[in-house]
């Protein structure tokens, strides 16, 4: 049987009055967005080190590639395909030739992708390309209102004007209403079909917890949304004094261009109203006001853990 050192759980870190003076005047001064706030809804802890800490992940060098700068480079080319198409109807009868032709272009450009050994090149170049053509291909018809917007309000809590800013990726306008889409290289994470109904785990959000309660409750708000980027992007978009979309979507690109819902089809229009009037604003108010007040960051052991930029320091 194999043995090895008893291995301790990654300890919390206590807030102490200058850590909370300096999170309230970096909050203050630089805000939030969407991405830093579902940074701390995966672990807080992780969110002190990379907002507060001033620590830096170690340069590593990726024998696949950098897939930040992958991920930026696919969203430049769709940038620039679609820029002359705003204000214009798009769907699935465009021209995907010069879409593929921008993506060659940057891809070939690329220091990162001339490092790459030469069947990773081939692999990945023909790969996106037809990626990238079949994604035209799943296009819903829509009048394209914006790409890459960028957003900026107020967030009031705890008597605290915070900056909220996002850059939301495409605004376009369907017959049955304003979407907001977020394009993805990667995966990412959607809510469980049944939160909007899950009156109990609202209730409690709303309620007055102990420490306690407040820990399993982020706990259970963690495993029921995956991420809060999409509700956030919605409520920031409201929060500009514009109409709040019907609905927001991922874009998986490494899927071939399929769409994934935070409400779709089978959210009943009572409940996604309800979201977009009242659990989405008063979730953002929680998880900032829970920030603001927290005594510990505490830590979110899981898989994850072994791709975290902090692993070092947080001693996971």
């Amino acid at each position: 049987f194999k043995s090895g050192a008893l291995r301790a759980d990654a300890p919390a870190i206590g807030v102490t009055d200058a850590i909370r003076d300096s999170l309230r005047k970096k909050l203050r001064e630089h805000g939030l967005s969407p991405s830093s706030l579902d940074r701390y809804l995966a672990c807080p802890k992780q969110f002190f080190y990379s907002y507060l800490s001033g620590v830096r992940p170690l340069a590593r060098v990726e024998e696949e590639g950098d897939r930040g700068a992958f991920g930026t480079l696919v969203h430049d080319a769709l940038h620039d395909y679609f820029e002359p198409r705003l204000g214009l109807r798009v769907g699935p009868d465009m021209d995907p030739l010069p879409l593929l032709d921008l993506f060659r272009e940057r891809l070939e450009a690329s220091g990162d992708f001339r490092a790459l050994p030469l069947d990773t090149r081939l692999a990945l170049a023909e790969s996106g390309r037809r990626r990238l053509a079949r994604f035209v291909e799943a296009q819903e018809p829509a009048t394209l209102l914006g790409l890459e917007r960028e957003l900026d309000a107020i967030l009031d809590v705890d008597g605290l004007a915070i900056p909220f800013k996002g850059k939301l990726d495409r605004i376009e306008q369907r017959a049955e209403g304003i979407l907001v889409l977020d394009y993805k290289t990667g995966g990412a994470p959607l809510p469980k079909a049944s939160l909007w109904r899950d009156d109990d785990l609202w209730a409690r959000m709303r309620g007055d917890p102990d420490e306690t309660g407040e820990r399993l409750l982020l706990r259970d708000l963690r495993d029921s949304l995956g991420s809060i980027q999409l509700p956030a992007y919605l409520h920031l978009y409201g929060l500009c004094g514009r109409d709040v979309p019907r609905d927001a979507g991922l874009v998986l690109l490494a899927k071939d261009g399929e769409t994934k819902y935070l409400f779709g089809d089978g959210t009943d229009d009572g409940d996604r109203k309800r979201a977009l009037a009242a659990n989405i604003p008063d979730l953002i108010g929680f998880l900032v006001g829970r920030l603001l007040a927290a005594p510990r960051f505490e830590p979110n052991p899981g898989r994850h853990c072994q791709y975290c930029d902090f692993k070092a320091p947080c001693g996971a």
